[in-house]
């Protein structure tokens, strides 16, 4: 899409990245689509997940964070542009691959966090419901067993969430 990809050349100056290496930082979202009613964007994390990776395999995330690639980033002249892809092209779709694989093991941990949070909330919000039942005659069964029907189904919708690939940025690094 559109505004999704961006291809850059990067002066680091660093011996821990050798220049003529590729560099590549994916954005990824957690997408879940569940009714709304469902509300399930309570228990996911607002934030992305970031990974920046070389052509070696190597997670350079912490070493080039967000804002010291953006200080880095150069344009290159789109004549370049185009022949640099062009020849890139089976390295770029490696790292996407690549990282692709190594961001599912967050998106495992993710998704457990987001269900203990939803369990436990659900344990309460039933354990309260049905207190007040005993005590309260205006409170049906109906709606405890709409509250137990609705935990089911946020653990299912939960169990589909995936990470999305939103956004890529390539590096060369130049020297």
């Amino acid at each position: 899409e559109f505004g999704n990809a961006t291809f850059c050349a990067l002066e680091l100056g660093s011996q821990q990245v050798p220049a003529g290496t590729l560099v590549l930082e994916a954005i990824f979202n957690l997408h879940c689509p569940a009714p709304n009613y469902l509300q399930i964007q309570r228990y996911l994390p607002d934030g992305i997940i970031r990974m920046v990776m070389d052509t070696n395999g190597n997670d350079l995330s912490e070493i080039l964070n967000h804002e010291f690639l953006n200080a880095e980033a150069q344009r290159v002249n789109k004549r370049t542009l185009l022949e640099l892809i062009q020849h890139a092209r089976p390295h770029i779709q490696q790292l996407v691959d690549m990282v692709q694989e190594r961001v599912k093991p967050q998106q495992a941990g993710i998704i457990e966090q987001a269900q203990s949070n939803m369990m436990a909330e659900a344990k309460e919000d039933q354990e309260r419901l049905k207190a007040l039942a005993e005590v309260n005659p205006n409170i049906r069964k109906e709606e405890i067993t709409q509250l137990e029907e609705n935990t089911l189904e946020l653990e299912k919708y939960l169990m589909s969430a995936q990470l999305k690939l939103d956004a890529i940025r390539v590096g060369l690094v130049t020297a």
